[in-house]
């Protein structure tokens, strides 16, 4: 219920619910709080999003693990703080991974920071050059500053290591012909 309320708009009646399975003494995990921050992320509550994020392993005994941290760099990555997400990502107890990575690169993208959103984007090819994601997030950050020839290099480097941009599809069901 946590996360369908905040896929649909609601991140404040999610985080109501949360607050309600805690005071009936339901006790969260893992996949709850990933939810919970999520909705943080979508109603862009910054000073709850860290309040539940600290209360995982204090109050629950769960430590917070890289989807936890994603969500938490989104967080701040939308609200524009990319330097506090990029701190954050460095002071993780264990490596980042490519989600991480790639968050905060999404984050500078939104937010036309080049130079964190190179590194972030040195960092997920280190860990994965197959991944495209990073390729394509990376060349429209240089696209939206007009660096046509990195753009160029970075289509060039995508064809000489066979990465492929997968193209999204979609379908629509009208009056039951789908």
């Amino acid at each position: 219920m946590i996360m369908g309320l905040a896929q649909n708009g609601h991140a404040r009646d999610a985080l109501e619910i949360f607050n309600k399975m805690r005071s009936d003494h339901v006790e969260p995990n893992y996949i709850t709080y990933i939810c919970v921050l999520y909705a943080c992320c979508e109603g862009g509550f910054i000073e709850e999003g860290w309040e539940y994020f600290s209360s995982m392993e204090s109050e629950h005994g769960i430590s917070p693990g890289e989807d936890h941290y994603a969500c938490m760099v989104n967080l701040l990555g939308r609200l524009g703080r990319i330097k506090q997400a990029e701190d954050l990502i460095r002071s993780m107890p264990f490596r980042p991974g490519v989600l991480v990575w790639q968050t905060l690169l999404g984050a500078c993208r939104i937010h036309g920071d080049l130079e964190t959103g190179k590194r972030a984007a040195e960092h997920a090819l280190a860990l994965d050059k197959e991944d495209p994601s990073t390729y394509v997030l990376l060349s429209n950050i240089f696209a939206d500053s007009s660096y046509w020839g990195d753009v160029g290099k970075l289509r060039e480097l995508m064809d000489t290591t066979h990465v492929k941009k997968i193209p999204g599809s979609s379908w629509v069901n009208f009056a039951g012909n789908g």
